[in-house]
């Protein structure tokens, strides 16, 4: 596992080719949420609008995440030397392959993720109703979550009982998306290096999970770990110009080492989580 962290950091380095993408994607996205905000949710526009951004979402990830399924499985074959493993802009090759290769899957596996969110939240939700009660209720919710000072006022005015509710409610919901974050965690990376429709591939994630836990929950510990430190670099930046730029350089290596870790997690452990190798990229 230690030479799979150094070696994905080698990889992520020798390619950061692949950060173009992002960047173009944040760029285009950064233009259509204005859009989105200034429709109305029942309307025409408001429907289009977010099916623009769904369908882009997907494209980016088929065509983005064929690129990394392109240096995961290159680096397995070339015996797992990270430093020979650099492509520079001949990676951007793949991406339109990789859409059309994926398109489906991920488009089903956003539907399919979608469901389980909501799923697990359900539950949960239903388990905090049986265990804890409904907690105490502001009349207008959105404004009250929406302005420090309402939310301040409203907290303040609760019973301890109420407060502890609160809490026991909070703790249930962050409990439920821990678990979602960490029940998916190799889900896409399976999709584009096994060819698999989204379902399987969700259950050979979770094959995959079982078989290695200790490696899994490693791997979901440096996710947790990374985002407090990103948390606390954008705090401490402020509306400091060259602070929030490294904290954004930051965020984008990590992106980038983050998802080539698991992709090249995912692939070392092909042959046992892929019905078979014919199956699979390479």
């Amino acid at each position: 596992m230690i030479k799979i962290l150094k070696d994905s950091w080698g990889l992520t380095k020798n390619n950061l080719v692949l950060a173009y993408p992002l960047i173009f994607f944040f760029w285009i996205i950064s233009m259509l949420i204005p859009s989105i905000g200034g429709a109305e949710v029942r309307s025409l526009k408001f429907g289009i609008i977010f099916a623009n951004i769904i369908g882009l979402v997907v494209v980016f990830w088929s065509g983005w995440f064929e690129m990394f399924a392109k240096i995961a499985v290159s680096y397995k074959q070339d015996n797992k030397t990270a430093e020979k493993k650099e492509y520079s802009f001949a990676l951007m090759k793949e991406f339109l392959p990789g859409v059309g290769k994926n398109f489906l899957p991920y488009l089903g596996g956003l539907f399919l993720y979608f469901l389980l969110f909501c799923l697990i939240f359900l539950c949960a939700g239903l388990i905090g109703v049986k265990l804890f009660g409904i907690p105490q209720v502001p009349e207008n919710l959105t404004a009250v979550f929406s302005d420090k000072q309402a939310l301040y006022k409203f907290l303040s005015s609760l019973s301890e009982t109420d407060k502890l509710i609160y809490l026991k409610w909070n703790m249930l919901t962050v409990s439920a998306g821990a678990f979602f974050s960490l029940i998916t965690m190799l889900w896409a990376p399976m999709i584009a290096l096994c060819s698999l429709n989204p379902l399987k591939a969700f259950f050979l994630n979770l094959k995959l999970m079982f078989k290695k836990p200790l490696q899994v929950i490693l791997l979901y510990l440096i996710y947790l770990g990374a985002n407090m430190i990103l948390s606390i670099i954008s705090s401490i930046a402020g509306n400091n110009l060259l602070l929030q730029l490294i904290a954004i350089t930051v965020m984008f290596l990590f992106i980038l080492y983050y998802l080539m870790l698991l992709f090249v997690f995912v692939e070392e452990n092909n042959e046992s989580s892929c019905d078979s190798r014919f199956d699979c990229v390479g």
